[in-house]
């Protein structure tokens, strides 16, 4: 027998260095139990592994999967997660999802009409969408986006409406046009609006016709006295049986009036009734409520019948004036030289407290009632008003004249500006803003304040509306009715001449000249009865359709005035009355002021005139910013409480006054005001450096703290 060391063939263990069955090389192998032989099971095969070799896993935008493998009955780890697809709008991109992109920009140039025009697209799923409309980019100098395009600067700037002439020689008419994307569409033709003096509308003609050829079923005289004339009479009817009356519709000179009828056929000092089931009608109209008038009452039978009655009643009273002196008045207006009241009214707004009695004053204006909107349209529309309210808030340290008050708000001086530029003018008291020391902060047009309380401001009032009667047709009827579109900063008004001119003519009549116009004295927050009723009525009476006075319009170009300490120092601004507090601590403020857009409704070139009305002319300076002086920088230096100049009256208030000319007139005033706290003190060096700020206890109204 061989020894160990024979080289013959025998069992042995695998030298070191000897391959391995190649099943017996796998890392993950099944160690071999001491006899070197894997395990295996009970029908002698190698174990294997459960569950599945792959699952789903989280891809960012889209689905993902992992797998593993089982070797020798043990799983492998679970391998990556590898992208199986990716949601709408996503590839695969080195294991992930990344969203599919487009060649390109997103925005290209593209054609605008004076300026420049940008279009845009998307990309979706990796596909451009079309290039969208081009919109504007910029527009050239001169020029401002008008809808799709650019026009010119203030391209609906203009008449919106303006008086024209109809074919029926006897009636006022008007023509408007609309303005869409900042371009003018065309005038709508002219339209009747009104019948001249001594006219009323015949609906049946489509004609103004003379009072005097109609045939009114009754006629009517109001007279002033309380046992004035009532008309009365009973309706019937060839329908049987009928339950009741009641009016479908009233017209008075071929102008609806608006339901309820009762309330718009009588004044506090008439009366008006129809009874509904007898038919009786009785009425006692005022001077006010002169006119023809057309009546369509409805007779019903309570089962569904209906007979419409017609009736036409005329009330006559064709004068301007019924009580005192009326000179030539009424001639006047009987010869159509003077417009009249017919259209005008009263508005008294303090139920009474302080009113005038238009009956007795003025026979042909009506009286607007407290409950009765201004704008809602006929008969209000086109109609003119002048009211006043004698009230003021008189507790606490809140106490103010009503003017005063609307004076913290740019939303309430807007509206003051709406009324005024359509027709409607108020006046107030300025009850103890205006005594000793003069409390407003700011100054304006658009209403009229009286020198002391309750009442001062009646005689004013009656002084108003009887100028209105003296302007002539013609006049009245294109102050009334033009109207110039201007915008400024952004906000579009439509503007009538009718107020402005009523002021200008007002302030005029308190001085002696146009210089003096020019000035503050005509000019002060409060009026003192210092008008010249004779110089306003002359005024009116003569000024020409050709001659109307100009409109000062005013948008601010830059200031210094902002926000100090979170307090706005920019309190209002509208078209004609700038107002600004001075909070900061620096000496000098400025503002630059354009009223280029100020207006002729006659073309007429203008003038414009910056003057200093209140404070010290050595603190303020007034450049001209062009040739035309159509725009000024304004350099207000830091002003102490002073005494208003020709008074003993105290004040804090710089004006500015700003006036165009047209060669015949001055128009109403325009205003730039600066307002200082009087409840401090202040120390500046001669290089205008702030020393010192000593609190006082001098009043300021806590809105303004």
């Amino acid at each position: 027998r061989r020894d160990a060391a024979s080289t013959e063939a025998a069992p042995r263990e695998l030298a070191a260095t000897e391959a391995a069955p190649a099943d017996a090389t796998a890392p993950d192998a099944a160690p071999r139990d001491g006899s070197g032989e894997r395990p295996r099971d009970a029908a002698g095969e190698p174990p294997t592994c459960t569950g599945p070799t792959e699952q789903s896993c989280a891809i960012s935008n889209g689905t993902g999967k992992q797998t593993r493998t089982c070797q020798g009955g043990v799983w492998s780890a679970w391998g990556a997660c590898a992208v199986v697809s990716c949601d709408p709008g996503y590839q695969p991109d080195a294991g992930k999802c990344s969203a599919m992109t487009c060649a390109g920009p997103t925005l290209q140039s593209c054609p605008i009409a004076n300026g420049k025009g940008t279009q845009s697209r998307t990309c979706q799923s990796g596909v451009w969408s079309a290039w969208g409309a081009c919109a504007i980019a910029s527009c050239n100098a001169g020029f401002e986006p008008a809808g799709t395009t650019c026009g010119p600067l203030g391209a609906c700037d203009g008449f919106s409406a303006r008086a024209c002439a109809t074919s029926d020689p006897n009636a006022f008419g008007v023509e408007t046009r609309p303005c869409v994307n900042k371009v003018w569409g065309a005038w709508s033709g002219c339209k009747t609006v009104a019948c001249k003096p001594g006219m009323s509308y015949d609906p049946a003609k489509s004609l103004c016709v003379a009072l005097s050829t109609l045939a009114p079923d009754y006629t009517v005289k109001p007279d002033l006295d309380a046992t004035g004339q009532t008309l009365t009479f009973t309706l019937t009817s060839t329908l049987p049986g009928v339950t009741s009356y009641q009016i479908a519709s009233v017209t008075r000179d071929g102008v609806p009036l608006v339901a309820p009828f009762d309330q718009a056929l009588k004044t506090p000092s008439g009366s008006f009734s129809l009874t509904a089931a007898t038919g009786a009608f009785s009425w006692r109209p005022t001077p006010s409520l002169a006119g023809f008038y057309r009546f369509a009452f409805v007779a019903d039978d309570g089962k569904g019948k209906t007979q419409v009655i017609q009736k036409t009643v005329l009330v006559t009273m064709p004068v301007v004036c019924d009580q005192g002196s009326c000179g030539t008045v009424n001639a006047d207006y009987l010869a159509g030289k003077i417009a009249g009241h017919f259209g005008d009214w009263y508005h008294n707004l303090d139920n009474f407290h302080a009113s005038i009695s238009v009956d007795y004053n003025f026979p042909q204006a009506d009286l607007l009632k407290e409950n009765l909107a201004l704008y809602s349209g006929p008969p209000y529309e086109g109609r003119v008003s002048i009211g006043n309210a004698s009230k003021a808030y008189t507790s606490g340290t809140s106490w103010s004249s009503l003017l005063r008050m609307e004076m913290f708000s740019d939303y309430s001086i807007k509206a003051l500006y709406k009324q005024y530029i359509t027709n409607h003018h108020y006046w107030y008291p300025e009850h103890q803003d205006h005594d000793t020391k003069d409390h407003y902060h700011g100054a304006l047009a658009y209403v009229g304040t009286s020198q002391g309380s309750s009442g001062s401001e009646v005689n004013d009032l009656i002084a108003l509306v009887r100028m209105l009667s003296f302007f002539s047709p013609e006049v009245k009827h294109r102050l009334k009715r033009d109207r110039y579109r201007v915008t400024i900063a952004g906000q579009t008004w439509d503007v009538g001449l009718l107020m402005p001119t009523v002021q200008m003519i007002y302030r005029r009549s308190t001085v002696a000249s146009d210089a003096e116009y020019l000035t503050g004295k005509a000019h002060p927050s409060a009026f003192d009865n210092t008008f010249d009723a004779t110089v306003m009525n002359t005024m009116a009476g003569a000024m020409k359709s050709s001659d109307l006075p100009p409109m000062v319009q005013l948008e601010v170009v830059s200031e210094s005035y902002g926000t100090v300490n979170g307090k706005n120092e920019k309190l209002f601004t509208t078209p004609a009355s700038i107002c600004r507090i001075f909070r900061d601590s620096v000496y000098t403020k400025t503002i630059t002021v354009d009223a280029q857009k100020s207006f002729d409704l006659n073309g007429r070139p203008l003038t414009f005139h910056w003057v200093v009305l209140r404070g010290d002319p050595a603190k303020v300076r007034i450049t001209p910013q062009n040739a035309a002086k159509s725009s000024a920088k304004i350099e207000i230096d830091y002003h102490a409480e002073t005494t208003i100049a020709g008074s003993t009256r105290l004040t804090n208030l710089v004006e500015v006054g700003v006036f165009v000319h047209n060669g015949v007139y001055y128009s109403a005033p325009g205003f730039v005001t600066d307002f200082t706290l009087a409840n401090e003190t202040r120390v500046y060096d001669a290089a205008g450096k702030l020393i010192s700020v000593t609190p006082n206890s001098n009043y300021v109204h806590p809105y303004l703290l």
